[in-house]
């Protein structure tokens, strides 16, 4: 689902799909755990980037 791997939030995703959050995560979740994936890099980045500052 590109709309989940774009960023956009689960909870919004599903209740545009007309799904409940339990039945997105369980159809989605490999899309769910690169978007995890992706927002820890984001974050490790950003951590790198302060401590070089």
């Amino acid at each position: 689902m590109d709309s989940i791997e774009s960023g956009v939030s689960p909870a919004e995703v599903a209740r545009r799909a007309g799904h409940s959050i339990a039945v997105l995560f369980r159809f989605y979740a490999k899309a769910i755990h690169r978007n995890q994936q992706r927002s820890n890099e984001q974050i490790e980045r950003a951590l790198d980037a302060a401590d070089e500052e």
